[in-house]
């Protein structure tokens, strides 16, 4: 029995319609997908100020550089780098005091949940900080949601800063 040439290209068009669709559904997170995060946010965490400010993702990275302080000055530095891996993407971040005085061994965590706005990272060992979600819910705000190895959590409200 001969095929008609025309079922034989519909079936290799069907196939690579699904071939693609099925590549795109398990494309893993990427900095990329994370461009929402640009920008320099303000806001308060405890009596404290605390700044972020997002760089644009490039070829597989994207950073952030963190300053918290108070009337009496400085309470900590932060830089945050995120990288593309296989499996999605990694973060890690360290913490100076004043005096570049590291605070702790740099926080490793791995990306373990996403939406269009949101991103939560979970760490991949012992250490002060387990999880931390950042989202943005409007365009001229930004949330940090932080939960500490001891269970206790911060939600953080930010602001653009011009």
């Amino acid at each position: 029995m001969r095929v008609p040439l025309k079922t034989i290209y519909l079936g290799l068009l069907l196939t690579v319609v699904f071939v693609t669709s099925a590549q795109e559904q398990a494309k893993p997170l990427s900095v990329h997908d994370l461009g929402w995060m640009t920008g320099s946010w303000l806001g308060d965490i405890g009596p404290a100020k605390l700044q972020e400010t997002w760089g644009t993702p490039t070829v597989s990275s994207m950073h952030a550089v963190v300053h918290s302080w108070t009337e009496e000055g400085t309470v900590f530095h932060e830089f945050i780098v995120l990288e593309d891996t296989d499996t999605g993407v990694a973060l890690t971040l360290m913490q100076w005091n004043p005096g570049m005085r590291s605070r702790s061994a740099p926080t490793k965590m791995t990306s373990v949940a996403h939406s269009d706005r949101s991103v939560t990272f979970t760490a991949e060992g012992e250490g002060v900080i387990s999880e931390i979600t950042y989202s943005r819910p409007e365009s001229e705000r930004f949330m940090i949601e932080v939960t500490l190895a001891s269970g206790y959590t911060e939600t953080i409200p930010m602001s653009r800063v011009d």
